[in-house]
């Protein structure tokens, strides 16, 4: 890079962190409008990265963003203005700060093993231009069981999924898997559960269910 590159790189820098400065408010709900936006992504997958470690390091990184706006609340002018940024800021910083945590536990056996125990793959189908997989979920059930959730998936950029999820069902196993036609595929999932009468707190397998799922070449169209 030319040193007038350097000079106009370092300069653009410097106006952007200058108008966030002097637009605190702007900045704060910018900066809380991207938490809120990765967090419903997060709860509602729509984007994911490829790798495990990845997604648990974005997050982490996206947890940082209310505080982030915590210090441009100090940078309003009035003290008034100032508690109340902070009283609104307060329960974000919170959850920010716990999920934070919990994020950094999880992500634990992700870096020892390179896969996530909670979310591993049970089947992958591999469908053209696209696959479906359905993920075990462990600790997903209503009941403390295990859940299979099966996601649509495509890759945007090397790296990059688009993600659509198609169903999540508690206490569930995949059985077996079949396309049925273009775009159109049918799961058999394994349901668990406790008979009724039964003395032991062992789940066996009480039923099944079948879907038929009708899928778009790039997921959402």
């Amino acid at each position: 890079m030319s040193d007038a590159a350097k000079v106009r790189s370092s300069t653009g820098a410097a106006g952007v962190l200058q108008r966030a400065r002097e637009r605190p408010v702007v900045t704060i709900a910018v900066l809380l409008g991207g938490f809120l936006l990765v967090q419903w992504n997060f709860f509602s997958p729509h984007l994911r990265f490829g790798s495990s470690l990845a997604n648990y390091v974005a997050l982490l990184l996206f947890f940082c963003l209310p505080w982030l706006g915590l210090r441009y609340a100090f940078a309003l002018r009035k003290w008034w203005q100032i508690t109340v940024a902070v009283v609104l800021l307060a329960p974000v910083l919170v959850y920010s700060l716990l999920g934070g945590i919990m994020t950094i536990v999880e992500v634990r056996p992700v870096i020892r093993t390179g896969a996530d125990p909670g979310f591993a793959p049970l089947a992958k189908i591999e469908m053209g231009a696209y696959r479906v997989v359905v993920y075990q979920i462990l600790d997903g059930g209503a009941v403390g069981g295990e859940a299979a959730e099966v996601r649509q998936e495509r890759t945007l950029i090397p790296g990059v999924l688009l993600v659509r999820r198609l169903e999540v069902v508690d206490n569930a196993d995949i059985s077996t898997y079949r396309t049925i036609g273009p775009d159109e595929l049918r799961v058999e999932l394994s349901l668990w559960g406790e008979k009724p009468g039964q003395k032991d707190f062992e789940y066996h397998q009480i039923g099944s269910k079948d879907s038929e799922y009708h899928l778009k070449s790039f997921v959402y169209f």
